[in-house]
């Protein structure tokens, strides 16, 4: 069975921050790779309507995916700072989980300061509760840093994330987030080898430990 990874991402850009090279790597290997954006992003830009921002950052999304090498995109149209870990949420990740077929699972820490990622992993971490395929959760990073257990090299794709992150400029005009996720991805690979100058960093764990954790 090939690898089959599902990112979670709360806005359309936190796949790009929190693992956008990793998850490149992975395209680039042949697995398959498909992001799920938890939020439709309405309120990621004040200067358009929401509708309009809507349709902006969805196809930001694809155009940075398309960077990355990835094609597929699921996008729900529950509104950020709206997300709740309720029924519904659940069966939709739930539901998503078993029509990928996924055996890696990306998905924002529960300790991120902001509460549409905090949600994101306790929706995660609720849809997996009795989940009997094999599977790999790898928690990312984005707005809060944690201690992890996993880096990966992105040295040789740091620049690709960044032009997949300058896709988004819809918010990219209102922070450099180019600049901000270079400094940490550099800052990352100081416990690798001199050779290593990005890295993305991860808690890999399995479901019940992952469950636990949030």
């Amino acid at each position: 069975e090939g690898t089959v990874a599902l990112v979670l991402a709360p806005h359309q850009d936190d796949e790009v921050l929190g693992c956008g090279g990793t998850i490149h790597k992975l395209a680039s290997s042949g697995a398959e790779v498909k992001v799920a954006y938890m939020t439709d992003g309405r309120f990621g830009n004040l200067d358009s309507t929401e509708a309009e921002i809507i349709a902006i950052r969805a196809k930001e999304a694809r155009d940075g995916l398309r960077v990355l090498g990835i094609k597929d995109a699921i996008f729900n149209d529950i509104s950020d700072l709206c997300l709740e870990c309720n029924p519904e949420t659940v069966a939709l990740v739930r539901d998503i989980i078993k029509k990928t077929k996924a055996n890696v699972l990306f998905v924002p820490h529960p300790h991120e300061n902001h509460p549409d990622h905090w949600t994101t992993a306790q929706i995660a971490a609720v849809a997996l509760n009795g989940h009997d395929r094999c599977m790999n959760v790898f928690q990312y990073e984005v707005w809060t840093p944690f201690v992890p257990n996993t880096l990966v090299d992105i040295t040789g794709c740091m620049e690709l994330k960044v032009r997949a992150l300058r896709e988004h400029q819809s918010q990219i005009r209102m922070i450099d987030y180019a600049e901000k996720i270079r400094g940490l991805n550099s800052y990352r690979s100081i416990n690798a080898n001199s050779d290593t100058r990005y890295c993305e960093a991860f808690i890999r764990s399995n479901p019940k430990d992952f469950i636990r954790n949030v």
